[in-house]
């Protein structure tokens, strides 16, 4: 089988016969519910490598990792970021959500990092800019580049850190969730990140005192 996308119906797909988003809309206010099928007949399509699949890649695709503690804005940059610049968003809390209810069994957020970084390589495989959001802990950062500098996909990672009082003040306030997440879990990964590397730290992009569509602007100009 060669690389690329798959129906077990249809057979193989290209980008003009695979829909993205469910007609179901949104998973919550900023997340739209991906989950690519086949526009003939439905039945989800399944991106596949065969060996090396660099020489399918564009050039033209951009791939953002936007990731951050729990309120920080990264589903709603990622969002914003799909609504006003073509990008493809990637989700973790939607692809969570798409793997629990695929796998009928709890997942938490580091089960799907593999998922997410298959899902990215297909995505720039048709061609699609990618903006990827998700709670990646400092320790699996090497995971996201190492697979994508051995598909020689280009990519950007920004990690939101706004002020730890700032983003407490924005979990109680935030819309895009009916509820509010636990303090305990926000400040867990704020310090994960506030004490991850020196390397890591070059990645920490602090939208404290920015609009989403300011911080989403800043960081498509430096693309």
């Amino acid at each position: 089988m060669d690389t690329g996308w798959y129906c077990s119906q249809c057979g193989r797909r290209d980008g003009s016969e695979i829909a993205l988003y469910q007609n179901g809309g949104m998973f919550n206010a900023h997340s739209k519910r991906l989950d690519p099928r086949c526009r003939v007949c439905g039945t989800l399509v399944v991106f596949h490598k065969n060996g090396h699949s660099a020489e399918a890649t564009h050039l033209s695709s951009k791939v953002l990792i936007v990731n951050g503690t729990c309120a920080s804005g990264k589903t709603t940059i990622s969002y914003l970021m799909s609504e006003h610049y073509d990008f493809v968003q990637v989700d973790g809390d939607w692809v969570l959500e798409r793997e629990k209810l695929r796998r009928k069994q709890p997942v938490n957020g580091d089960d799907i990092h593999h998922d997410l970084i298959d899902m990215v390589e297909g995505l720039v495989f048709l061609g699609k800019s990618v903006v990827l959001a998700h709670i990646i802990p400092p320790e699996f950062l090497p995971l996201y580049e190492e697979r994508l500098k051995e598909r020689q996909i280009g990519y950007r990672i920004v990690i939101l850190m706004p002020q730890k009082s700032v983003v407490l003040s924005r979990n109680k306030h935030r819309k895009c969730w009916p509820k509010t997440t636990p303090e305990y879990w926000v400040t867990k990964f704020h310090e994960a990140f506030a004490n991850a590397s020196e390397e890591v730290k070059t990645f920490f992009y602090d939208n404290s005192h920015e609009t989403p569509e300011e911080t989403t602007e800043n960081i498509f100009k430096s693309l």
